[in-house]
């Protein structure tokens, strides 16, 4: 398969505004080239090509992040799932938005100097039922990114939170939402991109409510590490992953 990589997404970054509250994100409305998103979501995998990654979501690896222990086998990732056509689609994808360009048009946007880094990027179907609680992300990662490839008005919305005590202390657990404001409801559209700089402060959260799958692209750049320290803290934050649903059930 033979795909020209254009520079518009590039563009599309540098131009962006930063937004600084409740943290500092940019969002793209129609973020990729027509021809990209169409190209994308027509080779995204169906659902039973997927993995069950947790209670009502589904993941497909592009990138493995090797801070997820039970992926780096390959089973997870998309050349040991789909046919042929598709997986040679998803090469050409790695050579572009994986590349050394894409990562550091981010990089530069939100002035971050880090050499140490790497890409991962997964795609996912959440379904009724499907959240994540209030969080800030896991440590070691530097940018998060969420591309939504659906128009889907039941797809409901991202939320950018703040804590509402100025003291509360940020650590790697998915807390209850009555601990937090919701200072930016987000909501995911077809083509759009959001992306943030993770940091102490950069709790957000979703849930998704109606009975319809949400497929996104989610994409990260992370501190290169070593991956033993990290499967050490979700082990032991694991535990607390679904805390955040006591406070809506």
């Amino acid at each position: 398969m033979e795909l020209e990589m254009p520079l518009y997404e590039l563009s599309r970054i540098a131009e962006a505004y930063i937004y600084k509250d409740p943290f500092s994100y940019i969002e793209i409305e129609n973020f990729l080239d027509p021809f990209w998103h169409e190209t994308i979501a027509k080779n995204f995998p169906d659902e039973e090509q997927m993995v069950i990654s947790a209670e009502n979501s589904r993941q497909l690896d592009i990138v493995s992040d090797p801070g997820v222990k039970r992926t780096l086998d390959g089973s997870w990732g998309y050349k040991s799932r789909l046919d042929r056509d598709k997986i040679e689609f998803w090469d050409v994808f790695v050579d572009y938005f994986m590349g050394n360009d894409f990562k550091t048009s981010l990089l530069t946007k939100f002035e971050i100097t880090h050499d140490n880094n790497y890409s991962c990027a997964r795609l996912n179907i959440d379904k009724k039922g499907s959240g994540l609680g209030p969080h800030i992300g896991r440590f070691d990662k530097i940018i998060s990114l969420i591309l939504c490839l659906d128009n889907n008005n039941k797809a409901g919305n991202i939320n950018l939170l703040r804590p509402k005590n100025k003291n509360f202390v940020a650590d790697n657990r998915h807390h209850g939402h009555e601990d937090f404001e919701i200072i930016m409801e987000i909501p995911y559209r077809q083509n759009k991109m959001i992306a943030w700089e993770t940091t102490r402060d950069s709790f957000y959260s979703f849930h998704q409510e109606e009975e319809t799958n949400r497929r996104t692209l989610n994409f990260f750049i992370q501190r290169e590490m070593d991956p033993r320290n990290i499967w050490k803290v979700i082990k032991e934050t694991k535990q607390y992953a679904n805390d955040w649903k006591k406070d809506i059930e």
